[in-house]
């Protein structure tokens, strides 16, 4: 399948993503080989994708830390956490 597919974040559901695309046959998925741009940057998000358009987008970005990290700071890990448009 030839959808251009940018999955941002290599945390453990950005690779069960990856890799189930690529079982699919998905083989246009961008930041495999190459790094992904700075989320948090705005200007630099906004270059990437003039230069690699993304039919889809998918933000799997973030901190994460399991049910016990939830537990004992659960705002802490949506600190900083803020899309670009």
């Amino acid at each position: 399948m030839d959808s251009h597919i940018f999955v941002a974040g290599g945390n453990t559901q950005g690779r069960a993503l990856i890799k189930l695309l690529n079982e699919r046959n998905y083989c246009n998925i961008a930041n495999l080989d190459q790094g992904e741009p700075d989320l948090r940057d705005h200007l630099t998000v906004k270059e990437y994708f003039n230069d690699e358009p993304s039919e889809f987008i998918v933000v799997f970005a973030g901190k994460s830390g399991g049910i016990l990290a939830n537990q004992k700071m659960p705002a802490t890990l949506m600190l900083g956490i803020h899309l670009c448009g």
